[in-house]
């Protein structure tokens, strides 16, 4: 063989050596990029979070992830931990979600460890915010895989399992099939106490227990919420006798059992016991603060203790200063309307007024901040989304050139080229081809988004107005009744009196819808108990739009024979709000844009017509709201019940109406639609189960 060949025989074995192990070397790295922690990246992701420096924890999150001394599930579990702290709820359930598809199919101990506390963390915030289907896929997935893993004794797994009861529960589920995972995570705390006797021990089953009681608290279920009470004193009691507890926290702990085992007894109907309960926390340290005051209201309404309500709820300004709560659509809705309805329960109306003027004051600056967060959210998303992949991208890409640089040593130089060029050409066709399918996506998205900027703009400009004209009038009353020396007949009183509590309530109806358009915007299911005759929904579903009394069009209501007897299973209130905002809507757009009912009457020699029919199938109830008003164009027939629509601008409102109805029926399992065959004016049918179980 000639020299020159055996050169290039050795050359060329030397060249697929290199290649063999640079591939190799350059599959490694991808493999175990999950795996690196450094301790110097733990010491000061550690630091950060002791500081509770949470901006600093995401940049160091990030950074380390990104040089590659920290492991993506860790990087990630800080990046939503410190993302939830700072109440980007949104932010944090993406890096957690995000956390968990990067450690999911790994199963060494710190990967099983970080795959627990991230399931963990996620599950309690979809329970906060009140996703609790969401939050049982990943608590019942996490649960399988940790006990596949034999790591089923960590107080992680146990949250999981009190989050799946509580979850459970709020789906209405029969005890004996819903609370096995509580009493399973119950008796896990009570062995984790027996083997380590620590202080975090026997706060681990408290927290759980003390979740486990506020969560029958809120659904009503005073029975069980008792009984969780009681195990909550006992491991109070028990903590206490060890000698290891602070006195402070088991003082504040006993404190808040009795508040909980107050409410509890009075929704049972044991006032006596109850009123003794209460005496006991009232009297603690804790029933002296903001906090306690606030948590005693529970108790407050249910005894309809109004006027000591109302007192407790003058410190909520010291609580949320305590705090730092700001104003939001969520403050408002858990706080303040609250404190508004418990005023108005106390009979204390000028409170009660001035709490709903302080609330439309600071409604639009909540609707447009919460909204800016959301955007804000939702881009930080978007751009950790594609530098996700575009990291991906890149570990992939250096996959492939490792297997290339391997192939291209041993080919001739001149295949390489070829095929390398050929797989370049159409990977620059293929970016060139995704490119512009975004491009074109980005025009039609900036497009739907100047819509929906002009449309959430109009409603701003409509939810402004629609609250200043009550305050006026409002203004003038007091203004008029505060006067000195102005001696007012009784008619005259009787009259302002009614104007400032229509004018409330008329604000109390906006704020109302608002959060009508936030729950919404949620897939929650509607719990279907209520067992009532058809046709009741229909009549106080009219008698509530008020259409009964509008004088420019005539109304009636249609009943199929076999619908005077039958009966429906369905949630009461939800069926009836609904089929309300379709009347309303008939109401509405048969009268004249910008003219009271009699100038409408006037105008028009004959009177428009509504008619709500109500028609029942073999397994579905149909009720049927017709007009012969402005109708609705079939090219619209879905658009109309997106946010803040309104097809004639001409017409008052928010635009929310029918987007809320139709949530109600979707959420109850059935669904509003528009009949685009009917041309007189427009048909809206609303379809619900006869029987949601």
């Amino acid at each position: 063989m000639p020299m020159r060949n055996i050169l290039r025989t050795h050359m060329l074995m030397a060249m697929a050596a290199v290649a063999i192990t640079v591939a190799v070397a350059l599959t490694a790295c991808g493999d175990t990029a999950g795996h690196k922690t450094t301790a110097e990246a733990d010491s000061l992701i550690n630091a950060a979070y002791e500081l509770r420096d949470y901006q600093r924890l995401i940049t160091l999150a990030d950074s380390l992830r990104q040089k590659g001394d920290l492991a993506d599930g860790e990087a990630y579990y800080w990046l939503g931990y410190a993302n939830d702290r700072l109440m980007r709820k949104h932010l944090a359930d993406f890096y957690w979600l995000t956390g968990l598809e990067a450690v999911e199919a790994l199963n060494d101990k710190a990967s099983i460890n970080t795959y627990a506390e991230i399931a963990s963390r996620l599950t309690g915030l979809r329970c906060t915010i009140g996703d609790y289907e969401a939050a049982m896929k990943v608590a019942v997935k996490a649960t399988e895989k940790l006990a596949a893993a034999g790591a089923d004794t960590t107080s992680n797994f146990t949250n999981l399992l009190i989050y799946i009861g509580c979850c459970q529960s709020r789906f209405g589920l029969k005890s004996n099939d819903t609370y096995e995972s509580l009493e399973q995570a119950y008796q896990r705390h009570l062995q984790n106490i027996a083997n380590r006797q620590t202080p975090d021990a026997y706060k681990d089953a408290i927290v759980g227990v003390v979740n486990v009681c506020y969560n029958f608290l809120e659904i009503r279920n005073y029975a069980l919420a008792l009984r969780w009470a009681e195990r909550y004193d006992d491991l109070v009691t028990q903590f206490e006798a060890t000698g290891l507890a602070r006195t402070d926290y088991t003082e504040r702990q006993r404190a808040r059992c009795q508040a909980y085992r107050a409410t509890a007894l009075e929704g049972l109907g044991r006032s006596r016991e109850a009123a003794a309960a209460y005496e006991g926390f009232e009297q603690s340290a804790l029933g002296q603060t903001p906090e306690g005051k606030y948590i005693a209201s529970d108790y407050l309404a249910i005894a309809g203790k109004w006027e000591q309500a109302a007192d407790n709820f003058s410190s909520l300004a010291a609580l949320q200063e305590q705090y730092s709560t700001a104003y939001s659509l969520e403050n408002i809705q858990k706080t303040y309307i609250r404190k508004f309805h418990v005023n108005m329960m106390a009979g204390r109306r000028d409170t009660a007024m001035a709490v709903s003027m302080d609330i439309a004051m600071h409604l639009d600056s909540a609707i447009t901040t919460s909204r800016a967060e959301e955007a804000r959210e939702q881009e930080s998303i978007h751009q950790k989304e594609l530098e996700i992949s575009q990291r991906d991208e890149q570990m992939e890409r250096q996959r492939h050139l490792s297997w290339y640089i391997f192939l291209g040593l041993l080919i001739a130089a001149l295949i390489v080229y070829n095929v390398t060029r050929m797989k370049v050409q159409r990977r620059l066709q293929k970016a060139h081809n995704d490119l512009q399918q975004a491009y074109n996506n980005l025009e039609v998205a900036n497009a739907r988004a100047e819509e929906s900027s002009r449309m959430k703009s109009n409603f701003i400009q409509q939810i402004s107005h629609e609250i200043r004209t009550p305050l006026n009038i409002l203004s003038g009353f007091t203004q008029v009744v505060t006067t000195p020396g102005m001696q007012l007949e009784e008619d005259e009183q009787r009259e302002i009196n009614k104007g400032i509590v229509q004018n409330t309530e008329r604000i109390t109806d906006l704020v109302n819808k608002m959060l009508e358009l936030s729950d919404a915007q949620s897939n929650i299911v509607i719990d279907c108990k209520d067992d009532i005759p058809a046709i009741q929904i229909a009549v106080e579903a009219a008698d509530a739009s008020g259409i009964h009394h509008a004088s420019h069009l005539d109304f009636d209501m249609v009943f199929d024979p076999d619908v005077e007897t039958a009966t429906i299973n369905t949630n009461r209130r939800a069926a009836v709000r609904a089929l309300t905002l379709m009347l309303n809507n008939a109401r509405k757009f048969t009268k004249l844009p910008g003219t009271n009912s009699a100038a409408n009457n006037a105008q028009s020699p004959d009177k428009k017509r509504a008619t709500l029919t109500v028609k029942a199938q073999s397994d579905t109830m149909l009720y049927i709201v017709e007009d012969n008003g402005i109708g609705v164009p079939p090219a619209e027939a879905e658009r109309i019940f997106d946010e803040f629509v309104q097809l004639d601008d001409y017409y008052d409102g928010t635009g929310i109406g029918l987007t809320v109805a139709r949530s109600l029926a979707q959420r109850m399992g059935g669904n509003i639609t528009l009949d685009t065959t009917y041309t007189d004016g427009a048909r809206f049918i609303m379809q619900l189960p006869r029987n949601s179980r």
